[in-house]
């Protein structure tokens, strides 16, 4: 999967988990928990979201702040550097 559609992928997500966000509102390096596009609550189902895209899964303890800062974040994070998280 192309670099775009992940991030397309991504944006979709999380406008589907706020009613009051279009994709306009998500560019790839919107702070999207600073804006409160994404609580605590959403972040389990994004991980999960995130390890069905990957196919692949994700060790919960080796989460560093900051992995869910923006789209592209999430991408470089999760889809690029290949690590287990």
């Amino acid at each position: 999967m192309t670099r775009s559609a992940i991030i397309g992928r991504l944006r979709a997500w999380i406008v589907a988990q706020q009613e009051r966000l279009t994709l306009n509102d998500v560019a790839e390096d919107t702070l999207i928990v600073e804006r409160g596009y994404l609580s605590s609550l959403h972040a389990m189902n994004l991980l999960l979201y995130i390890e069905e895209l990957r196919g692949a899964p994700i060790i919960v303890d080796s989460l560093q702040p900051g992995a869910f800062r923006s789209l592209a974040t999430i991408y470089e994070r999760f889809f690029v550097e290949g690590c287990d998280a």
